[in-house]
């Protein structure tokens, strides 16, 4: 999953889980959290 994380590649990270896990769980918020995780990485936090 690290990969999917690092490359913000969404259908890699979602082959981890099964359908009834990802209900609600979109490309757009996969995004929008990768994106939230490299910002506190870059800051430090």
């Amino acid at each position: 999953m690290l990969e999917a994380d690092d490359s913000g590649n969404y259908d890699l990270y979602i082959k981890h889980f099964e359908l009834k896990d990802l209900i609600g769980f979109t490309k757009e918020r996969f995004e929008s959290d990768v994106k939230q995780m490299h910002e506190k990485m870059a800051s430090g936090i």
